[in-house]
């Protein structure tokens, strides 16, 4: 999670119970911790922050058993969202 952070420049918005919201300047992205209701996963959302209504829709969703082996395909799929909008501007 720190690299998740520190790559996408986000700031902590809220933690409980082993699920954090954090956010920059173009993405709220959640982090959950495996747990039962996500069959041991890890689960990373993110949203355009003008787009956002709820967790449960945003546009991006990935659960993940091994986070080291994929945190890399990950962090660059998020900044191609960034870019993505970015060229929209």
């Amino acid at each position: 999670m720190k690299e998740l952070v520190k790559q996408l420049n986000l700031r902590l918005n809220w933690e409980m119970d082993g699920v954090y919201a954090f956010e920059n300047d173009d993405l709220y992205v959640q982090f959950i911790n495996p747990h039962e209701g996500t069959n041991f996963e890890y689960v990373i959302r993110a949203e355009y922050k003008e787009d956002f209504d709820k967790w449960g829709n945003c546009s991006y969703e990935v659960y993940s058993t091994d986070l080291e082996k994929d945190l890399s395909e990950i962090i660059s799929e998020l900044k191609e969202m960034i870019k993505e909008k970015e060229q929209w501007l």
